[in-house]
This record gives structure tokens, sequence and C-alpha cells, in this order.
């Protein structure tokens, strides 16, 4: 997918969501204001406000991180090329895998050639990822370009196989 296309395709969505959350904002049928008073007299008469300030603001840091978690999964996304279907190795040596394009998962298993490895055929390659120390997919799995398929030990001595066909 190109550059322009993935930032269309994020707006679209972006704006999807901002307009969900306004029309719910909007709502004011006689269910849900009756389901705001119950919420709001439980709340008077069991919690403090100083209780639903600690809340509140722990709620809003959560949101906070939930946004930087987001953004941070749509920055990896559209950094994974083909090319480049690891990610950065932790201290351990651990590197996750992740699906270079689209398609579903035809062989995983052992090889011994390539050791533990997974094929995943798109619509018009098959990508093999091997020597991997651990497998998140299994045969018949559909994934997503950027969906984690396993994990790659670079400290386990072998190099990691990856072949487009």
């Amino acid at each position: 997918m190109k550059l322009r296309d993935k930032i269309v395709t994020q707006a679209v969505i972006c704006m999807m969501i901002f307009a969900v959350i306004k029309t719910v904002g909007l709502i004011d049928a006689e269910p849900i204001n009756k389901v705001k008073s119950a919420v709001s007299s439980y709340y008077q008469k069991n919690y403090t406000l100083e209780d639903i300030k600690d809340v509140g603001s722990k709620a809003v840091k959560e949101a906070k991180d939930i946004n930087t978690a987001v953004t941070a999964a749509v920055v990896k996304a559209n950094q994974l090329t083909e090319e480049n279907p690891l990610g950065k190795a932790d201290k351990n040596g651990l590197q996750v895998v992740y699906a270079a394009e689209k398609g579903t998962v035809t062989e995983a298993g052992i090889d011994k050639e390539i050791g533990s490895f997974i094929k995943i055929k798109s619509s018009d390659s098959i990508y093999t990822y091997g020597n991997l120390s651990e497998l998140s997919a299994v045969t018949g799995d559909k994934v997503k370009k950027g969906d984690v398929i396993g994990e790659f030990n670079s400290k386990e001595g072998a190099e990691f196989y990856y072949q487009r066909t």
C-alpha cells in the first residue's frame, strides 16, 4: 500500500471513530437518561467526590496510554515492509515476527533445514519465515499485514530465514 493510501485510510478511520463518539454523545433518549440517573444516584450514595476524582484521573492516564499504544502500533505497521518482517530485539535477543502481507497460513511446523517455520500465501506470493523460536499462527489462520505470527531468538545461533516466492 502506498504511503498516500495509508494516510487516507488512517484519516478515514479517525473520522469514523470521531463520528461514532460524537453521535453517542448527542443521543438523549429516555432509556439512556434513566441509566445516567441510576449511575449518578449510585455514585452519590457510595463514593465521595475525592474517590471519583481519583478514579477519573487514573482513567485519563490510562486513556492517554492507550493513545500512545495505538499510535505506536500504527507507526510500526507503516514501517513494516516485505523486506523487514522483524521487530527490534529485546535484551534477551527476542524479536517479534510480523506478517509481511495479508494472506492465509498454508503450513506451520518444523523443517529439518529451516527449523520451526510458517508459510503464508498472499494473493500473489508465498512468504516463508523460518528458524522461529515461537509460532503464533497455525495452518488455516488468516493474517493481515503486521499481525504477529511468531518470535525469532537471535541469541540461539540460527539465522532468521525469510523468503518470498
